[in-house]
């Protein structure tokens, strides 16, 4: 979520020359890794040409968030982030 993200989005906060240094903070990199995992957990290798590609909008904290993806029910995650 993107209240789980604000680490990240703090490093953004401040000077705007995208030269100016960053750190890194504990905190950020912990986000970085929760995340690395999130994607490879829901990674998909290929689509089912059977199912509809479909580009699903979902508004979490009133930040709206594209997902493209395939829904079936018949999956067991019936939700494939493509």
């Amino acid at each position: 979520t993107t209240a789980q993200l604000s680490p990240l989005f703090d490093l953004l906060n401040g000077d705007s020359d995208l030269k100016s240094p960053r750190r890194l903070t504990p905190e950020a990199r912990q986000v970085l890794e929760e995340v690395q995992r999130a994607v490879s957990a829901q990674q998909v290798h290929r689509i089912d040409p059977s199912i509809d590609v479909t580009v699903f909008i979902i508004t979490p904290d009133l930040h709206p968030t594209g997902i493209i993806g395939q829904w079936s029910e018949q999956w067991p995650d019936p939700l494939h982030v493509l």
